[in-house]
């Protein structure tokens, strides 16, 4: 079984200290949304406007990143859709 790693960003990173095994890149995105919907719970939008959740595989290749969010606070299909394909950091 393949293993992804999922660091936390702002500019700076704050590196996963171990791969997470997931069946497929797929599994391992819906992990890595449910982190950023995690790290996002209770906290206002200016505390987390620049963190972001990057799945690299072990060698260290970026496959997919997210957007910190906080899910509590009413938000638009749109922009979940724009936080869940954010490429920018």
């Amino acid at each position: 079984m393949p293993s992804f790693v999922f660091h936390l960003t702002n500019g700076d990173t704050f590196p996963d200290d171990r791969a997470t095994p997931c069946r497929t890149l797929e599994e391992a995105k819906t992990f890595a949304l449910g982190v950023a919907a995690e790290l996002g719970r209770n906290r206002p939008s200016n505390e987390i406007e620049h963190l972001v959740v990057c799945v690299t595989d072990e060698s260290g290749n970026e496959l997919f990143r997210t957007k910190v969010v906080n899910l509590q606070h009413p938000t638009t299909a749109d922009e979940m859709v724009s936080a869940a394909r954010f490429k920018g950091s």
